[in-house]
């Protein structure tokens, strides 16, 4: 299935998320990059939920590594789910050069009294606070539909680089979400507000 899905968009770049096993037998919770007809680049979710209604540290293995992936000579992130409810993975990639984070969820949403579901409330907030701290574009995917009992709510988006929200899909509908990125944006703010690049790592205290 994933070769079929990266022959038929060679010229796409295209994030899937899948179970993937390794040679031991081993089974983690992946998003793969496809582009030119094959996997690019292969993210394995670091942190696993098993809190709440959330099992995945019973089935899945973490992942433990990080790297960057490319596309057009461009350096940019894949995170999955709760990896991005940490801040370290993304400030680790933004740091190292990544200039847009791409987060895919699944995560189930919740039902509130307002017009936006309380779920999709608490992902802006950290779409947006990362697109600030971290310089970057962000491009957050999210599951949209029903499955046993569960609902998703959708409501992907892309962040500029500073916290402005450029694109909103609709939420609880399945939407073809379209946005044109100016990567520049990164550089230009980048210089002006160097965050990233005043980091300090001789601060002494609690680690």
């Amino acid at each position: 299935m994933i070769a079929e899905l990266a022959r038929a968009a060679p010229e796409l770049a295209v994030v899937v998320g899948c179970v993937e096993e390794d040679e031991r037998g081993f089974l983690f919770n992946s998003a793969l990059l496809l582009h030119g007809g094959r996997v690019a680049h292969v993210h394995r979710k670091l942190y696993l939920p098993t809190y709440g209604i959330f099992q995945e540290g019973r089935f899945f293995s973490p992942g433990d590594r990080l790297e960057l992936a490319r596309l057009f000579g461009n350096p940019f992130g894949v995170l999955i789910c709760e990896d991005f409810w940490h801040s370290d993975p993304a400030e680790r990639l933004a740091r190292a050069g990544a200039k847009l984070l791409c987060v895919t969820s699944a995560s189930p949403g919740r039902i509130g009294p307002g017009d936006v579901p309380p779920s999709q409330e608490d992902w802006e907030s950290l779409t947006r606070a990362s697109a600030l701290l971290n310089t970057c574009w962000v491009l957050y995917c999210g599951r949209v539909g029903w499955e046993e009992g569960s609902f998703y709510t959708g409501g992907s988006h892309v962040v500029r680089p500073g916290g402005e929200l450029l694109a909103r899909a609709p939420y609880l509908e399945e939407h073809l979400l379209v946005a044109d990125l100016d990567l520049r944006e990164v550089d230009r703010l980048r210089w002006r507000l160097p965050i990233l690049a005043d980091e300090r790592g001789d601060i002494e205290g609690p680690t």
